[in-house]
């Protein structure tokens, strides 16, 4: 039984009809039922968006093992090599540089999120309210992949309407930020439809540079998930074709477009070998915890695992950097790699068992599950559960959490979440293993609507001084 975290409910048809709408869609779902089995998931690892994972076949696959013997140790962080292969001159050179930091930050900007009137004038987020100058550079989410290779849909009122296009990218421009958009997301099981076949293969490729030739795009993000083993081959040829189409054209602030992937590290071969295809392979190390039988509370996105083991198999729970390592020693240059900051976090609620009653902390066992809410936005943890007293940081882990002991198991809570303090870690820690940047999932999840004018994102505002921009 897959249990479904979040659901991504794809717009259907290329006329503009919704049919569905976006439910607190991300860029990942994690499947219990493997991980109850004593596996990690990776946050690509959907079968219906944002994490270590390898997959036997396309729904759930036969992921890395508890007991670690399939991934490398979460050794201490690799300084940069001299023999690390760099971005080659085809490909990269201009992906992490543009417009001139050390690093990229690759900003996500769910659609649905943003409020751009007159024709998508819903949203949390204000489209005038989006800081370009805070990040290097931008990606709009997400045109649906259909089965026969088409994409859905740019249409008003929708997640692709004009307004949000036309606002997302004269926003970026007028700072030099080149602007994406992504296909594909947790959910869109077309896309490894369409991309089997060689017709509807070519018909997705000639959709991918529409798109970005009639508006103005810099680049395109691909987010297939999940990638099955069975899907690599056609993967790979999707990318082969693509990147070609990419190369005859021009976009308004570079002389080709950008290619970038988000994904998990369960591909970590095939990756390295189309690493020179992107410019960004962007881990989405988040999503990598849940209430499932022989585990632990654990955080959502830390940085290490802190040497902590599963008190159940012996096996490392999941880091950030473990699955760094895993995507370099696969072969993935260390230059062409991202990690994810979560602008949402998971909160666990009651519990029996725990040294605490409910779960209240990282590394608990329970003898009565708790229950998760994942996806919960930064701001709504801020709102709804942060006092100073419940803050705590994890120094093993790297990671923030809040505590919340309350003299009732069920009124317990373990909440994890990424925070400034993250920001500054995550930022410190792409350029000590020398890796080339980080992507934020997305914009709208940070966003205080009630704050005064200038502190309504503190969170992207963290990453801006952390990463010097």
């Amino acid at each position: 039984m897959r249990v479904r975290l979040f659901t991504l409910v794809l717009l259907a048809g290329c006329t503009g009809e919704v049919l569905g709408s976006f439910d607190a869609a991300r860029g990942s779902e994690l499947d219990a039922a493997s991980l109850a089995d004593g596996a990690i998931v990776s946050a690509s690892d959907a079968a219906a968006p944002k994490t270590d994972a390898s997959r036997a076949e396309p729904d759930t696959g036969a992921r890395p093992q508890l007991d670690g013997s399939s991934i490398p140790g979460d050794a201490a962080l690799h300084e940069p090599d001299a023999d690390v292969p760099q971005p080659d001159a085809g490909r990269g050179g201009d992906a992490g540089t543009l417009p001139g930091p050390d690093l990229w930050i690759t900003a996500y900007i769910a659609g649905w999120n943003l409020n751009v009137p007159p024709n998508a004038a819903y949203g949390t987020m204000p489209g005038t309210a989006v800081d370009y100058s805070a990040f290097t550079h931008g990606i709009l989410f997400a045109l649906g992949v259909e089965s026969d290779g088409t994409l859905c849909c740019i249409a008003d009122w929708d997640t692709f309407a004009p307004d949000r296009i036309r606002s997302t990218i004269s926003g970026g421009h007028a700072v030099h930020r080149p602007i994406l958009f992504s296909i594909g997301g947790a959910g869109n099981t077309e896309f490894a439809t369409a991309i089997a076949t060689p017709g509807t293969r070519t018909t997705l490729v000639g959709e991918v540079v529409n798109v970005l030739s009639t508006y103005g795009f810099d680049g395109v993000d691909l987010d297939m998930e999940p990638i099955g083993l069975g899907d690599e081959a056609h993967y790979q040829r999707f990318v082969e074709e693509l990147v070609p189409a990419l190369a005859a054209k021009t976009t308004p602030l570079l002389p080709r477009p950008l290619l970038t992937a988000a994904c998990g590290s369960g591909n970590a071969a095939m990756f390295a070998s189309l690493a020179g295809s992107f410019d960004q392979i962007n881990l989405m190390t988040y999503d990598m915890s849940g209430a499932w039988g022989g585990w632990v509370t654990w955080h959502n996105s830390p940085l290490f695992d802190g040497g902590y083991r599963f008190p159940s198999t012996n096996g490392p729970v999941p880091s950030a950097n473990r699955m760094v390592d895993e995507m370099i020693a696969a072969g993935v240059p260390a230059r062409k790699i991202g990690i994810g900051l979560d602008l949402y976090g998971y909160v666990w609620k009651g519990g029996a068992g725990t040294a605490t009653g409910g779960v209240t902390a990282p590394r608990q066992e329970w003898t009565n599950a708790p229950t998760v809410e994942s996806n919960v936005s930064y701001a709504d943890i801020l709102a709804n559960y942060y006092q100073a007293s419940r803050y705590h940081w994890d120094s093993q882990a790297e990671a923030a959490y809040l505590s919340i002991d309350d003299p009732s198991n069920a009124n317990d809570r373990f909440v994890s979440y990424d925070d400034e303090t993250t920001a500054q870690k995550k930022v410190d820690y792409v350029r000590t293993k020398g890796i080339g940047g980080m992507i934020l999932w997305e914009l709208g999840g940070a966003y205080l609507p009630s704050a005064p004018a200038g502190k309504r994102d503190p969170l992207l505002q963290a990453v801006r001084t952390a990463a010097g921009l």
